[in-house]
């Protein structure tokens, strides 16, 4: 008789438990339902968006040809672009549509190319910059680095040097040069290969429009990051989803 009731006993436990976990499946359907109407909604709303944002860019565009054929220097030019508080990539794409890419500042070398600086010059030169300013250094390793400004810290990466060329990670060593690496991330967010770094080569450190970050009283400032790191320091830039 014991038996019996200690039996009809789990089965009730067993029951409540069922009844449980179908509440929770159906709590948990009821919100991915949701989810799944609020992205749509989103998705709607961008692609009603594009519209606007490619009238926005080309008129952009022709601005940014008026003021050329008017004689208005590459350094106004850049400085105008990156002024509205943005990271400055749109920007730096927009000048080389126009200017073409021959013309941008990154194809001076000495404005980021930095053959003796160390990590603490590299901290120190990109203290309170905009997001995206940049420098090129040797790294530690004997590899080069990246350091670049992004989310009011400095950022560092390691670059590659393989017999395919020069990147981030395999199989993206494809650049020949430091300088070919630099042109194509000027106009292409560093973001396809790490989520935390929102920006392109926007501004080369020694460059004469390398804008200074605003004042921000409230932020702290470090150059300490908590995304992903790999051994000696560095953003991890390797293990990276491709689209």
């Amino acid at each position: 008789m014991q038996c019996v009731f200690s039996l009809m006993e789990n089965i009730e436990m067993l029951k409540s438990r069922l009844k449980s976990m179908n509440e929770s499946r159906k709590m948990l359907e009821d919100s991915l339902n949701q989810q799944v109407a609020y992205s749509r909604a989103i998705e709607r709303e961008m692609q009603g968006l594009k519209p606007e944002v490619i009238q926005l860019f080309r008129q952009k565009e022709k601005h940014v040809a008026w003021l050329v054929a008017r004689g208005v220097k590459q350094n106004r030019l850049i400085q105008l672009l990156q002024s509205n508080g943005g990271t400055g990539g749109g920007g730096v794409r927009a000048l080389a549509l126009v200017l073409g890419v021959d013309d941008l500042p990154h194809q001076d070398e000495h404005t980021w190319l930095l053959n003796e600086c160390s990590r603490t010059d590299a901290e120190q030169y990109l203290a309170g910059k905009k997001d995206g300013t940049f420098l090129v250094r040797p790294s530690s390793s004997g590899q080069y680095a990246l350091s670049i400004a992004c989310n009011g810290i400095t950022n560092h990466c390691i670059i590659y040097k393989t017999k395919r060329g020069y990147g981030f990670a395999e199989p993206y060593n494809i650049y020949e040069s430091l300088k070919a690496l630099v042109i194509h991330y000027a106009q292409n967010s560093l973001e396809e290969h790490n989520d935390s770094l929102t920006t392109n080569l926007a501004f080369p450190v020694f460059a004469a429009t390398a804008p200074t970050a605003p004042d921000q009283s409230d932020t702290t400032t470090n150059t300490t990051t908590t995304v992903p790191l790999v051994a000696g320091g560095y953003i991890n830039l390797a293990n990276t989803h491709y689209n």
